[in-house]
């Protein structure tokens, strides 16, 4: 079986349209705050690092800085995604829907 006690690596090439994500959230939104309410809706985590599921109304710049709580949290108060949404792919972390933490088997490792 090649599944059974095997490796796999994965490689892929990704493009970031950054000039088009700005564009789409200028588009989205009626002021600065909701467009960056919208991007971090969409990636899990504002711009400073905070998580959407400790942080879902507005950034904490503190708790982007703190490495040891801005990773310290479990899904379990948010099962239907208001927070953070299950399709979020944090930079850094394995999407909510691969890895929702409340699992600590680890199914994707770096």
């Amino acid at each position: 079986m090649l599944g059974r006690n095997g490796t796999y690596l994965a490689f892929r090439k990704l493009h970031q349209r950054v000039a088009a994500f700005r564009r789409y959230l200028s588009a989205q939104s009626s002021d600065p705050q909701q467009e960056e309410l919208i991007a971090a809706k969409m990636l899990g985590r504002w711009r400073s690092g905070a998580p959407l599921a400790l942080s879902p109304e507005r950034d904490d710049p503190v708790l982007g800085a703190d490495p040891t709580r801005n990773n310290d949290f479990l899904y379990h108060d948010d099962p239907r995604g208001l927070h953070c949404r299950p399709a979020t792919h944090p930079p850094g972390e394995p999407a909510r829907r691969v890895q929702g933490r409340t699992d600590r088997r680890h199914r994707l490792t770096a």
